[in-house]
């Protein structure tokens, strides 16, 4: 019954406009199989076969969620993406192969490019786009395209993107704006 329950749960989340922003209501609906498997019980004593199946499961189901969001051209599910810090699922660019992650950098950064940014919503999406500009991962280094971003984000109402934008500044030794 469990593992029907979840297989449910799983095929809805898959099936929404953006299996990403269905990854809550998936959590909810799917029951706790294989949900908690990284607890003291298991470092001390093992985890069983059964269990550990679930969770890998429960896993592998949470990631193609995110990878069928991206797909669908989910903006949400992009930026989790290219998010470098842990974060659970555990689905990073590199993951992907060198050539899917820099076609989905560009594609982020298109993205972030075509956005209105015109609130606070749509600076989640130009923060982490300048960040894969700014750091030249994936895609060709522009701190101009770069700097766009952090102005357009920081009008949009994120603050952090001042501080990051006299960042930039000081990457291109532009002083003077540096500390404006």
């Amino acid at each position: 019954m469990e593992i029907m329950q979840f297989e449910k749960a799983r095929q809805d989340a898959l099936n929404a406009d953006d299996p990403f922003k269905a990854l809550d209501a998936f959590n909810q609906q799917a029951g706790d199989y294989g949900l908690n498997c990284d607890t003291f019980g298991d470092l001390l004593f093992g985890t069983s076969e059964k269990r550990l199946a679930a969770c890998n499961t429960r896993d592998r189901a949470i990631r193609e969620m995110v990878l069928r969001a991206i797909e669908k051209g989910s903006a949400p599910a992009l930026v989790f993406l290219f998010e470098p810090h842990k974060k659970s699922p555990e689905v990073y660019p590199e993951s992907l192969g060198s050539d899917e992650a820099k076609k989905l950098a560009e594609k982020l950064v298109e993205m972030a490019e075509k956005s209105p940014a015109d609130s606070n919503k749509d600076t989640a999406l130009l923060m982490r786009a300048e960040a894969v500009l700014q750091s030249g991962y994936y895609v060709h280094q522009n701190s101009l395209r770069a700097a766009d971003l952090y102005v357009r984000a920081w009008l949009a109402g994120d603050k952090y993107a001042a501080y990051k934008l006299a960042e930039v500044y000081r990457f291109l030794k532009d002083y003077r704006r540096a500390n404006s």
